[in-house]
């Protein structure tokens, strides 16, 4: 699944749950979740990026410098 796919999916459900329970008056409520959403993004993107090589070299592209790219591509902790 491309993470087009995923966003478009995503913003279809959540639509649907704001409009079904209407919370969205609820602004502390989205807020937390729209930083979780982000955040689980984040990951399928970094589980994309198998490969220490990949990882740094999309890292470089995002506007990393070399130093910080080499750092986080070759992090230990995993997703």
């Amino acid at each position: 699944m491309t993470l087009e796919q995923r966003i478009t999916k995503l913003n279809q459900v959540n639509i649907g749950w704001i409009n079904y329970y209407e919370i969205a008056k609820c602004k502390g409520i989205l807020v937390q979740l729209g930083k979780w959403i982000r955040q689980r993004l984040r990951m399928c993107i970094w589980k994309q990026w198998k490969k220490v090589k990949t990882r740094y070299q999309n890292l470089k592209k995002l506007g990393l410098n070399h130093y910080q790219a080499i750092k986080f591509a070759n992090t230990r902790k995993g997703y």
